[in-house]
């Protein structure tokens, strides 16, 4: 466990299940109850125990290749529409759709992923602190202070 001293409100995991860490902020130790703060790091411990920043980091890296895909795609019709043009070649245009279209649905589904992953941990943090008010009130109290 690590302190931050920053006014901000936060608290987040990184590393593995065997080399973890988990970041709290002084704004995050002055805003939450005890039981609320049991909440907020049950749903840390269980980000680390589903292995969740890998798996977002393999989402991610699967995000950025479809989009530099996707670019090199577009790059190479871009060139080479000069010959399909005088050719007598018939394209469907489902291919160039795809191109173009890819690196929107990789996003969408890399949001989907993470939504996922975020309400595993929060039924992770209820199970192990046995009520899942303390991570409700939480996020309500959290939710209050970002309006």
């Amino acid at each position: 466990l690590y302190y931050l001293p920053s006014r901000v409100i936060n608290a987040f995991a990184a590393g593995t299940r065997n080399d973890s860490a988990i970041c709290i902020t002084d704004g995050f130790l002055k805003t939450f109850s005890a039981d609320e703060m049991a909440g907020i790091i049950g749903h840390e411990i269980t980000h680390i125990k589903n292995n969740d920043m890998q798996v977002m980091a393999l989402a991610n890296l699967f995000n950025r290749l479809t989009g530099l895909a996707s670019l090199l795609g577009q790059m190479l019709i871009v060139f080479c529409l000069p010959i399909i043009l005088v050719s007598d070649i018939n394209l469907s245009f489902l291919p160039f759709l795809l191109l173009i279209f890819a690196p929107t649905l990789s996003l969408l589904m890399h949001l989907a992923l993470s939504r996922t992953r975020e309400f595993g941990a929060d039924l992770g943090s209820s199970i192990l602190t046995g009520n899942p008010y303390f991570l409700a009130s939480a996020l309500n109290k959290l939710e209050q202070y970002q309006n």
